[in-house]
């Protein structure tokens, strides 16, 4: 799958040397990367005429508490992407030192469980975008010899490196349980959430209440620690 097998060399070597090695493999380290071609490819081709383009892991519905019947709710999405940014989430508040938004690539990855690579959507254009930078990012990365196996540090710089060109979802400020997967009952219909027997907090809560552009993050002292 281009461009992720250019990177097979590069995944193999790093894998030694990964923390985490145990949990990962360098087929998991493509899969992970190949997710923005995924997307953007399926922009590309628009095979059923849509508007917006969600990524999903397939695992975020493992639960039977997310078999959603209709999802993501039509009109919702078009609350999340009517300005045009690129949907990310932020599993958790932003570290303080980072809301002068001026981290370079000289700074390094960011490693930590900042930006989830659970999902990630928007409009063609703004996919397009995403996929240009995300790629460009891993190619700068690996030049210089920092990790690029796990996607989420990529995503961390790229979030922080252009604060403005996204909608960033909030949902440790959300009450619908896990926060890796809050997107799903916060995407899905209010009836929906009723029926798989969410609690009542989450049952009245609505995404626009957790999603904000990225770079005004900072103004609120509940979304920094």
């Amino acid at each position: 799958m281009p461009p992720i097998k250019s990177y097979l060399d590069t995944f193999e070597r790093q894998h030694q040397v990964d923390p985490e090695c145990a949990l990962h493999s360098v087929d998991l380290y493509a899969v992970w990367c190949a997710k923005s071609y995924v997307l953007n490819r399926s922009a590309e081709l628009n095979p059923f005429g849509t508007k917006y383009f969600l990524y999903v892991d397939a695992g975020a519905f493992r639960s039977a508490n997310y078999r959603f019947r209709a999802w993501p709710h039509p009109a919702t999405i078009s609350t999340v992407f009517k300005n045009d940014r690129f949907f990310l989430g932020m599993i958790t508040p932003l570290p303080r030192r980072f809301c002068t938004f001026n981290y370079t690539m000289m700074d390094g990855p960011i490693k930590m469980d900042l930006i989830e690579g659970t999902f990630m959507g928007g409009s063609a254009s703004a996919i397009r975008w995403w996929t240009s930078v995300y790629y460009a990012t891993i190619n700068d990365y690996r030049a210089k010899d920092f990790f690029i196996g796990k996607d989420q540090y990529v995503m961390n710089f790229i979030a922080l490196a252009h604060a403005a060109r996204f909608n960033m979802l909030l949902p440790f400020r959300a009450s619908c349980g896990d926060v890796w997967f809050t997107f799903g009952p916060l995407l899905a219909e209010k009836d929906e959430r009723k029926q798989l027997s969410y609690s009542s907090s989450c049952q009245q809560q609505n995404i626009s209440d957790f999603v904000i552009p990225f770079d005004t993050v900072c103004k609120d002292s509940n979304n920094i620690v």
